[in-house]
């Protein structure tokens, strides 16, 4: 408690000597970065109070200190204090201050939610609950009373909360027009009542984000609540109800001042259908109280909230305070603003992911609610806005976009092969991948939320729009579509179609199964993911440009998009509640032909003419432009593992299928063994091919054994073909392969287990029809091969 009470007085401190500008021997700009430092080190204080729950008194110590009105008006107040410092003061360190400012309001709506946050868990659970476990001895009757106080100044601290944010929402300066009022917005960008108002508005969503993330950590730690339990859970949820309809008022009043059309730019007309035509103003500031006595409570009668005294005291028919918010408006500027991000020609920059983090939160936190009212039409806007949004991300991302999953290594592994690609990797270029994994996370994070609660009609409205993108069907003009077959070195997609097939694996793991609205739509999903790699496939996917690029390219990187493809119809392969046409098994089986056929024949590095620009300067009669690009090592790897993978889970899942379509794999299982035949050295040397090192070599041979391992456990359907695959392995052994330079020492040991679950399911009868087929060396092969079976891993019945 003394360390907060010392960040207090040093920030109190700093900001006096940059009120009375008592800074002639530093930078201002340092003043306020070492009060952003104080501020954070206070969130990280009360974050891990909030985490440890500590025992009674030391509760009342830290809610006396930072639950009082005194405190939280100094939080707030404080940032609005130094966000208004006059922009003269910072001279040539302007732009400085901008980038500062924003970190500052961000760590005190933190402090915000994490207050309200732990004060309602505190009241949710009951104080027994919470500190129980820290309390040593029985609970007496004077345990029980001070637990009651100890309740009751929870809700007050979270009150007070909600009443001091209330005061500051009447922060908006209107004037007098015409005998009407209206908001007074000239200069408004530079003027510093919106700077103030935007720190206002960040510490309600740190308030409200507080309160939501205490109901639903409540309900998940805590579902055996008894149904009295929950009544009071419900109760205090009620005690809100006033304070989320306000701030909703007031942030509909600034959308609707910054977004509503306006022609001559001088002032915007509040009046509209959903606000009064007379708002009163005190002292040049709107009085929000007019707009919620003559709105908010027409609307919370409207939804049949009642109280038994003062406002707010007991929700008897809602199921929770939000559900009854009017979203059009809100939903709408989010759609805008995710719009916005699908529409970026160039990388986001900070501001642009502060922005956008609020309304995504806000959108997280609906997509939770199921018992919204959302027209189907309205829930396709918000899924189309992710879509296009998300697919920006992928965009940018280029060659690193991966699925959820694993996105958190694709990062590393970016950076990996950026190393290796020639060129050195820059702060700048770190920073922009941080950025966009950052976005398209939380871009994720609000989908899932979405389609995990949806009903089935809003199901449907999902899978139509996701359909729609991966078909290619372009939003705005059905006879365009956006994939396209391109040239020799592949096809193209559009970042909509990269998008349809990151949500389609979100829908997938969020949804379950045995929905027949999903089941119905799963033989044209899976089509369109085989019609994209079908497009995309060449061997310039498994390249990497060797320089970065300057600008943004205009499509999606086809290499990763297509393993995202690979890695979403193994995700439905897998998954017994769907029924797979025959036809996609055997698609399935193709797979790996179709994308490694040629891999030992590809060079380590080669260059690729512009097509984009072929006629173009062919027409000048200029030499044709190119791109350098170095085959991408990870990638590589990455698809190999994918292929073998997918062909596990297809052995696994849909046995009948395989048996009817037993040739098919062993072309598959074939062409990924020839990939890990040894080297020419010559033809590397002369030819530029490109080979695997070791490392990577054993790894790929790691996923190839898995292949025969599943066999084995599939020996009703494969004993009868087993030997025709252990044929193959034994040719590419004994150098009789398409390079006929055999097969290493360490990738025969990492492939043995898997080629003794081979010979485990093979017949007396098949080692002697292999005997006659195999001549030479092969023989041999085969007969060491089953002597090292019977020696390592045929189990003889002894202990």
């Amino acid at each position: 408690m003394q360390l907060i009470t010392y960040i207090l007085h040093l920030e109190r401190l700093l900001l006096l000597t940059l009120l009375n500008r008592h800074y002639e021997s530093c930078n201002p700009i340092e003043l306020i970065r070492l009060f952003i430092c104080c501020r954070r080190a206070m969130q990280n204080l009360v974050l891990k109070f909030g985490k440890e729950y500590p025992d009674s008194k030391q509760y009342s110590t830290f809610s006396e200190l930072l639950g009082n009105s005194y405190s939280l008006i100094w939080l707030l107040r404080s940032v609005q204090e130094i966000i208004g410092l006059s922009h003269e003061i910072f001279g040539e360190h302007i732009d400085q201050k901008k980038n500062t400012l924003f970190s500052l309001v961000d760590k005190t709506s933190e402090i915000f939610s994490t207050l309200a946050n732990m004060n309602s868990k505190f009241c949710l659970l009951g104080p027994k609950k919470q500190i129980g476990s820290s309390l040593k001895h029985t609970a007496s009757e004077s345990d029980t009373s001070e637990h009651d106080a100890l309740e009751n100044s929870a809700l007050e601290h979270v009150k007070t909360m909600a009443e001091q944010l209330e005061k500051t929402t009447a922060g908006i300066p209107v004037t007098t027009k015409d005998c009407k009022c209206v908001i007074k917005i000239e200069n408004s960008y530079d003027n510093v009542c919106w700077d103030k108002l935007l720190c206002t508005m960040s510490c309600i969503g740190g308030f409200l984000w507080g309160l939501v993330s205490a109901f639903e950590s409540t309900m998940k730690d805590y579902p055996t609540a008894s149904s009295e339990e929950r009544k009071l859970m419900l109760h205090y949820a009620s005690n809100f109800s006033r304070s989320i309809a306000k701030f909703e008022t007031f942030v509909d009043i600034c959308l609707h001042v910054l977004f509503m059309e306006n022609k001559d730019f001088g002032s915007v007309d509040l009046i509209s259908g959903r606000l009064p035509q007379e708002l009163d103003c005190e002292n040049g500031f709107l009085n929000i109280e007019v707009v919620m006595d003559g709105w908010t409570m027409h609307q919370l009668k409207d939804n049949k909230l009642q109280s038994d005294g003062p406002p707010g005291n007991v929700c008897r028919k809602a199921c929770n305070p939000f559900q009854h918010l009017s979203l059009n408006p809100m939903v709408g500027t989010a759609c805008i603003a995710l719009q916005k991000i699908a529409d970026m020609s160039d990388w986001p920059d900070m501001f642009s992911l502060v922005w956008i983090d609020g309304i995504l939160r806000y959108l997280e936190v609906l997509g939770t609610f199921p018992g919204l009212n959302l027209s189907k039409e309205l829930y396709a806007q918000i899924v189309n806005a992710h879509v296009s949004a998300i697919g920006k991300c992928i965009l940018l991302q280029g060659k690193s976009a991966t699925l959820p999953t694993h996105e958190i290594g694709s990062s590393t592994k970016t950076l990996q092969l950026q190393n290796t690609s020639g060129y050195v990797v820059t702060k700048n270029i770190i920073d922009r991948q941080n950025r966009l994994n950052s976005l398209i996370s939380r871009l994720r994070l609000s989908m899932r939320n979405f389609v995990s609660v949806a009903s089935n009609m809003h199901l449907s409205a999902t899978l139509q729009v996701i359909e729609r993108a991966l078909v290619g069907v372009n939003q705005y003009s059905h006879s365009i579509y956006e994939v396209e077959t391109g040239t020799s070195d592949g096809g193209t997609v559009s970042s909509d179609v990269a998008a349809g097939i990151d949500c389609l694996y979100l829908v997938l793991g969020s949804v379950p199964g045995n929905k027949r609205v999903f089941q119905r739509t799963v033989p044209s999903l899976v089509g369109a993911l085989f019609n994209i790699v079908l497009h995309l496939q060449s061997p310039l996917i498994f390249y990497i440009e060797k320089l970065p690029p300057l600008c943004p390219d205009l499509h999606p990187e086809a290499g990763a998009i297509v393993l995202m493809c690979v890695e979403v119809i193994t995700s439905f392969v897998g998954r017994h509640t769907f029924q797979i046409d025959a036809c996609h098994v055997s698609q399935c089986l193709h797979l790996p032909v179709m994308l490694f056929k040629g891999f030992k024949h590809l060079l380590a590095d080669r260059s690729v003419s512009c097509s984009s620009e072929n006629i173009r300067e062919q027409i000048a009669g200029q030499p044709l432009a190119s791109k350098e690009y170095l085959l991408d090592r990870q990638f590589s790897v990455d698809m190999y593992a994918a292929c073998c993978k997918l062909l596990c889970t297809v052995l696994r899942h849909q046995q009948s299928e395989v048996g009817q379509c037993v040739a098919v794999l062993e072309d598959s299982v074939n062409i990924l063994l020839s990939c890990l035949e040894s080297a020419d050295s010559k033809m590397v040397s002369m030819a530029g091919c490109f080979t695997w090192n070791k490392e990577e070599a054993l790894k790929c041979a790691s996923f190839f054994r898995r292949i025969y391992e599943e066999m084995r456990q599939q020996k009703t359907i494969m004993e009868h073909h087993s030997m025709h695959f252990l044929a193959g392995y034994i040719s590419m052994f004994s150098g009789l392969g398409p390079f006929q330079t055999g097969i290493t020492r360490e990738i025969d040991e990492a492939l043995r287990p898997g080629v003794y679950s081979l010979i485990d399911i093979c017949q007396e009868s098949d080692f002697q029809q292999l005997h006659t087929y195999l001549e030479g060396p092969c023989r041999t092969t085969l007969a060491n091969l089953v002597h090292d079976y019977k020696l390592h891993f045929q189990y003889q019945g002894k202990i």
